[in-house]
């Protein structure tokens, strides 16, 4: 099951469940774009060929996009 909500009530949420009955094996915040964009398959490859190249760099904890 997935639930969505603000970001800001995720420990409300996760408590409501539990108080449900449900038993949360996996619970996680998870970003998802209010306007997706799409791009050719040309335009993809270098976009993926980038995002490679942030998730690889040490510094980078996590890598976003509103790719659609």
């Amino acid at each position: 099951m997935t639930v969505y909500g603000d970001y800001t009530a995720f420990g409300e949420l996760s408590r409501a469940l539990e108080e449900m009955g449900f038993e949360l094996t996996k619970a996680a915040l998870e970003r998802i774009a209010n306007s997706p964009v799409e791009f050719t398959d040309e335009q993809m490859v270098d976009i993926e060929k980038l995002i490679d190249k942030l998730e690889e760099d040490e510094d980078v904890q996590a890598v976003y996009t509103n790719i659609g």
